[in-house]
């Protein structure tokens, strides 16, 4: 159980820390391995920013692989998610008040469904990713002013200089 305190200690206690796994090529594909191993690494690797913000990652067999967690500073929750074979399945997203900021889909690797909500709690009404395509807007935590806007085609972003 992930969110049990003294299980999540153990994790957090074994993890490797984020920057110590070397990443080196393996036939046609890249693996993470921890420092002097000859294996691909398997287990946790944790981040712990400056800010106390911590964020948790599982490796299987050189590749994340498994949930994903983060939390802020505090504790409370800001995105759990999951890895298969190297490539992201789905997140959850929440802003530090504790609003659910976004639900995200991915279709190998590439991201394929998105709903989104503003730090009020208002679902945003522009943001439409179905499939691969369309828009993804983020929103000021503090004024809830639109912050950025991403376009989509077939999963891949799309920068304005290609629109």
């Amino acid at each position: 159980d992930l969110y049990d305190k003294d299980t999540l200690d153990k994790i957090i206690k074994r993890a490797v820390d984020f920057g110590d796994l070397q990443t080196r090529d393996n036939e046609d594909e890249k693996l993470s391995y921890a420092p002097n191993q000859k294996t691909p690494y398997t287990g946790w690797e944790k981040h712990i920013v400056d800010d106390g913000s911590l964020a948790l990652l599982h490796f299987r067999n050189g590749k994340l692989d498994g949930p994903w967690l983060a939390w802020y500073k505090g504790g409370q929750k800001k995105l759990e998610g999951a890895w298969e074979k190297g490539q992201k399945v789905w997140i959850r997203g929440w802003y530090a008040n504790g609003q659910k900021s976004n639900e995200t889909r991915f279709k190998s690797g590439k991201i394929w469904f998105t709903l989104k909500w503003k730090f009020n709690g208002e679902k945003c009404p522009f943001t439409n990713l179905h499939e691969g395509n369309g828009v993804i807007v983020n929103y000021n935590t503090h004024n809830g002013t639109e912050e950025s806007r991403f376009h989509f085609k077939a999963g891949e972003y799309v920068p304005a200089s290609r629109r």
